[in-house]
């Protein structure tokens, strides 16, 4: 696959996939990692309300919170130039109200930017 100037070799296709998480638990998918330790833009503050959190790939009709308003997931990646072919794969957290509090090395939610991280999540698309 060629995309952004960079090539690379497409080994198997991704399913769409959803993890749900009563509570913290160190897990491993094909797609990523979860962990108590991690890359500060990895990891974010969970709260204990915060539970059930989902951890899926993106909804064309998902929205971030920024300081001056919202953005959409979907510019977001295009504005950070995440080929198309990841942009499906890629995990994002959710809370249980199914807002976004985390997108790995992209996004942290706005208001958790300066609380402590304990939820590291770990993605394996590390070539982009």
């Amino acid at each position: 696959v060629k995309e952004y100037e960079k090539l690379w070799i497409k080994s198997e296709d991704f399913e769409n996939y959803s993890y749900v998480l009563e509570m913290f638990e160190e897990l491993k998918t094909p797609y990523f990692e979860i962990s108590l330790n991690g890359k500060n833009m990895e990891g974010i503050a969970v709260l204990k309300e915060d539970y059930p959190l989902t951890i899926r790939p993106y909804k064309n009709d998902d929205y971030i919170e920024i300081k001056d308003g919202h953005k959409s997931v979907r510019r977001l990646y295009i504005d950070k130039k995440i080929p198309a072919s990841l942009r499906k794969t890629l995990p994002i957290l959710l809370n249980k109200d199914g807002k976004i509090l985390l997108i790995p090395s992209l996004y942290k939610e706005v208001k958790r930017k300066s609380l402590q991280s304990n939820f590291f999540m770990i993605k394996y698309h590390k070539y982009w």
